[in-house]
């Protein structure tokens, strides 16, 4: 009886390691290799990473793409895929980029970033959510690749999901984790004039007949609120809604409830704190 468990034990652990399905791509670099498999029959996938021939890493339930790209993404032009062994962060480390997705109207993206060199290591693992808003870019242009993607956390308040809006986040690789770049994501405040340009338009949205039976209100105040306080220019945003609410009650519950739902963000820490920006 004891051995029938140590067979069923060790054929459970043969198995949770081993790949399956049929191998969609390789590649290689030094005593490392890594491998894409895709069963058909469950439309899922795998992805293993060896080194000199013996797994050191698998993961499954999910489709999986090399370098930061899916399949779709790599026929655009601007979608370059990471090369294997690229150094991609201030450590100057070789490093692995691995893609996953899940696929269909709603999908959801996490990129995997391992360490490939002397050690093996898994440096980061990002949920981006939607892939036509992440990509790896040297922005420096000293191959310290930043992730440029959007914070989602208000992508359907209050707004029918072909209205979402979500501001743009750039990430960089810092004391061993990604977190936001605000050097790079801090832009110059607009002038009063633009201000109180954008200010009118949204005055005149406020009378918009969906938006008193269902809106607290206009997106497109609160979406330009968002940009402004994701680019170190909290006050301007603030500023913005004092201008733009005409006459009317239910400011102060709109604030609050604004707050509420930016406290939840991930990046909420790092996108108040006062070295970046001033708020109320």
């Amino acid at each position: 009886m004891k051995y029938f468990l140590l067979a069923l034990l060790v054929s459970a652990q043969v198995f949770a390691a081993t790949p399956f399905g049929q191998l969609q791509e390789e590649q290689k670099f030094n005593d490392y290799s890594v491998r894409i498999y895709l069963d058909k029959n469950t439309s899922s996938g795998c992805f293993e990473i060896l080194r000199s021939g013996k797994q050191v890493y698998f993961h499954d339930g999910q489709f999986f793409g090399l370098g930061g790209v899916t399949p779709e993404s790599v026929q655009t032009p601007a979608r370059t895929p990471i090369k294997m062994g690229q150094s991609i962060t201030s450590d100057k480390q070789p490093h692995l980029v691995v893609t996953g997705w899940t696929s269909g109207n709603h999908c959801c993206t996490t990129f995997y970033v391992f360490e490939i060199g002397p050690r093996f290591k898994q440096v980061a693992k990002i949920e981006a959510l939607y892939f036509g808003t992440s990509e790896f870019r040297d922005l420096g242009g000293d191959g310290d690749l930043r992730l440029v993607t959007a914070d989602w956390t208000f992508a359907y308040w209050n707004v029918p999901c072909s209205s979402a809006h979500c501001p743009t986040v750039i990430l960089r690789y810092q004391d061993g984790r990604y977190v936001p770049d605000l050097e790079l994501m801090k832009i110059p405040a607009p002038s009063q004039t633009q201000l109180e340009q954008w200010a009118n338009s949204f005055q005149a949205k406020f009378a918009a007949p969906d938006l008193v039976n269902q809106w607290p209100a206009p997106p497109e105040m609160w979406q330009k609120m968002l940009d402004l306080i994701y680019t170190g220019n909290m006050e301007v945003g603030w500023r913005l809604l004092d201008l733009s609410w005409p006459d009317r009650g239910g400011k102060q519950g709109f604030i609050k409830a604004f707050k509420k739902q930016l406290s939840t963000s991930p990046y909420y820490a790092a996108i108040t704190q006062s070295s970046f920006q001033l708020g109320r």
